[in-house]
């Protein structure tokens, strides 16, 4: 999916837990631990598209949805 939308894959940290939720999603919340995954730059041209094809795969349907998983901010 990421194949010539990606600028740039490095590897970042945050503080904050992971935790594995029943639909199989992970989840982060704030916390005193550390999150070690990888930061993703877009190619600017590239980011529409690739925002539309996450939101089909991951079931998001629009701000307010009430069959969404999960809200973005």
């Amino acid at each position: 999916m990421l194949e010539g939308v990606a600028q740039e894959i490095v590897t970042g940290e945050t503080h904050g837990e992971l935790y594995a939720l029943p639909e199989g999603y992970p989840a982060f919340l704030r916390g005193d631990g550390v999150v070690i995954g990888e930061l993703v730059t877009i190619r600017e041209s590239q980011a529409t598209a690739l925002l539309r094809q996450l939101d089909r795969f991951e079931g998001y349907f629009g701000r307010g949805i009430a069959v969404n998983l999960y809200n973005r901010h």
